[in-house]
């Protein structure tokens, strides 16, 4: 999963752009964010979690974000992501952080 969602942060990243990944443990449980300066383009924004959602990839398959999300529900988790030319692109991955004691 993590792989999947870095590798699209890194090929969607401006030349020379950086890619950033925090995690952190919260309420919700732990919290993964991906994070690059680059835009989502329009076309995909409704489509990014889908099966066969690609753009601008020569040899992109529409399979990296659909499996990510795959994962992380098969771990009772999620995964959204925020857009802005200003801001970039973070994808947020949270999944339970297990029982609490």
């Amino acid at each position: 999963m993590l792989m999947n969602l870095i590798k699209n942060a890194v090929e969607a990243s401006p030349p020379g752009g950086d890619v950033t990944v925090a995690c952190q443990k919260d309420h919700a449980g732990l919290r993964l964010t991906i994070h690059n300066s680059g835009l989502v383009p329009e076309s995909v924004r409704g489509s990014f979690f889908n099966k066969d959602s690609t753009a601008g990839k020569m040899y992109g398959t529409g399979l990296g974000t659909y499996s990510a999300l795959l994962i992380a529900k098969a771990h009772a988790g999620n995964i959204t992501f925020t857009t802005s030319e200003t801001e970039g692109t973070t994808v947020t991955v949270v999944l339970p952080s297990g029982p609490k004691n």
